[in-house]
């Protein structure tokens, strides 16, 4: 019987350097025959093979390949897009998927889950999306009639004809608080014009008027903006927040840590809470100070868009009825 031997290494025998280093003991005993014939028999091309890198686990896609998204196709009366294969989606596509464990932990204190991923695969996420809104533009700039976006509330296809309307007449937008659709008589045919106003307007170049769009079938890049409204549409911000109007902003005016600026954001797209929304969607600035709003800063901001392909402008409260006043006396002028 061979009995196991034992080798110690004691700490007097140490190299003076290494005196500072734990004591090292190794203990091993001598393989039996079974295990000596079956060391001797595996392979030892395994320690020399590289190894392959262990990437991030890719999660299992509960959508399989083949599913039709529906509702997801962006363009009207085409067919919705449908699910790839796992390995043929972008690994940086994968690494902002959540993570569940990571979720669970700072989800709970912070309130929103953290998205994985370095700062490329974000990057390159934010550069994949502006790219796809670059090309849907240039696609509506084409203004072909099927592709009328499927999110805008605009189609005025029921209002539309191939004849110059004899007289005005106006239609509701269902999915609008306010907005009106107008048929413009001669000397101006062919035209619809989007109004706040359930009367017509005075005549084309009324101040109360949106913007324009052609009868038929219509996009959002065939909208024609208002300069006259939009010089309207800012003055009416300005004096509301003046006379305390906006309750949102000056809500959050009120909770302000110290002074700054805030935004005025459309609430067609509301971002989550502690987000800036959409640069489409805001629609200016104005100084806070001492938790109070000093209406004379408020500035517009060019990157802002009447309609957008989340709707039309939806201001917020106190200041979308502020608006319709202030458009009700302007109608009031043009008419006397």
């Amino acid at each position: 019987m061979i009995r196991p031997v034992r080798a110690t290494l004691a700490r007097t025998r140490l190299p003076l350097p290494l005196l500072r280093q734990p004591v090292l003991r190794a203990s091993y005993s001598t393989p039996t025959p079974s295990e000596a014939s079956s060391s001797s028999s595996a392979p030892t091309a395994s320690a020399s093979a590289p190894r392959k890198p262990k990437g991030p686990k890719r999660p299992i896609s509960s959508c399989p390949a083949g599913t039709v998204m529906t509702g997801l196709s962006v363009l009207k009366d085409q067919p919705d897009p449908v699910a790839l294969p796992d390995d043929q989606y972008p690994d940086w596509l994968w690494t902002l998927l959540p993570d569940p464990k990571a979720a669970a932990g700072k989800g709970q204190e912070s309130g929103e889950a953290r998205i994985p991923g370095d700062l490329k695969s974000s990057a390159d996420f934010r550069e994949e999306k502006k790219r796809l809104r670059a090309a849907l533009a240039r696609l509506l700039a084409l203004r072909p009639p099927h592709l009328l976006p499927r999110f805008a509330p605009l189609s005025v296809r029921y209002n539309s004809t191939n004849s110059p309307s004899p007289g005005p007449s106006a239609s509701k937008d269902p999915d609008h608080p306010y907005l009106h659709y107008h048929t413009l008589p001669t000397p101006a045919p062919g035209r619809i014009a989007l109004s706040f106003l359930p009367r017509p307007p005075k005549g084309p170049r009324s101040r109360t008027v949106l913007g324009y769009l052609p009868l038929g079938a219509s996009g959002l890049g065939d909208l024609k903006e208002n300069r006259d409204f939009l010089d309207i549409f800012h003055a009416s911000i300005r004096d509301g927040l003046d006379k305390g109007k906006a309750e949102a902003a000056g809500f959050e005016a009120a909770g302000r840590p110290g002074d700054g600026y805030i935004h005025i954001t459309d609430e067609r797209a509301l971002p989550p809470a502690g987000r800036i929304g959409e640069t489409e969607d805001l629609i200016g600035s104005v100084f806070v100070e001492d938790g109070k709003i000093i209406a004379s800063t408020y500035e517009p901001l060019p990157t802002y868009r009447l309609i957008t392909a989340n709707g039309p402008v939806l201001l917020p409260k106190g200041l979308d009825t502020h608006l319709i006043e202030e458009l009700e006396r302007i109608d009031q002028e043009e008419r006397s």
